[in-house]
Order: structure tokens, then sequence, then C-alpha cells
């Protein structure tokens, strides 16, 4: 049997940050040799709604747009510690996603994270940083 990491690779979209009244700072994840991406958010300590979606483009620098019914709306503001994601199978879609997590505006705000996997690559990572990792530890 086959672990996770011998057939997917992670990427960090949204380095840990706290955001409070707009978006957070974030990056595209390329899908090229992907079948499908899960886009994980994670939400520490929160005291106002936040909102995430995924959009698409076909270059790295273009316009993005909202892939339809990729989206989490209106985490509530009493959700501290709390994981969600968004599948998306990439058959059909463009080549480049990226999130979008916008923050309301609370007196501090969310401390958030989000981290995309790929899985069902044509081809299996060779290594750690393959596979998106610093390290593998297998035990």
């Amino acid at each position: 049997m086959r672990t996770l990491f011998e057939n997917a690779k992670v990427g960090l979209v949204a380095s840990p940050q706290l955001k409070d009244n707009g978006a957070a700072t974030v990056t595209y994840i390329d899908t090229k040799g992907w079948d499908h991406a899960t886009f994980i958010l994670a939400a520490g300590a929160i005291d106002i709604t936040l909102d995430a979606k995924v959009q698409e483009c076909d270059t790295s620098g273009g316009s993005y747009a909202d892939i339809t019914g990729a989206a989490i709306t209106q985490i509530a503001a009493d959700g501290d510690d709390t994981v969600y994601a968004i599948e998306i199978k990439l058959a059909g879609r463009k080549r480049f996603l990226q999130p979008v997590i916008t923050a309301g505006d609370g007196s501090t705000g969310c401390y958030l994270a989000a981290l995309v996997v790929l899985t069902r690559g044509e081809a299996s990572p060779a290594n750690a940083a393959g596979a998106g990792l610093a390290e593998l530890i297998k035990v």
C-alpha cells in the first residue's frame, strides 16, 4: 500500500498570519500533472467572520476568476481552532489555482494558515522536496 506522500504534493498557499479587516497574503499553486487539489484552511483564534474561496487562471500572473462552488462563506467568529477543506477535481480546470481568504473587521482578527494537497499525479515524487516537504520522516 502506498503512503500519502508517495503520490501527493503539498504547497503552503497562506503562511501562518494574523489578519483583520482584509485579504490574507496568499500565493498560487501550479497544478500541472495532478488530478485533484484539496485546499485546507486552518483557523486559530478568531473574533470575526472569515470567508475563503479558490480562484483559477491560465497563467500564474494573470487575472484569476472564482471557481463556482469552491467557497466557504461566513466562518463563524466563534470558530476557534477549526479546519476547513475545499476539494477540486482538476479535469477541465485552469492550470493555476489560488485561495482568497478574507477576514472581517474584529478586535484582533483571525490567526490562519492554508495548505493545498495535490493528489493523483502523473508521476510520484522521488523525495521529500518533490512532495513539497522540507523533510519526511517514515516510521
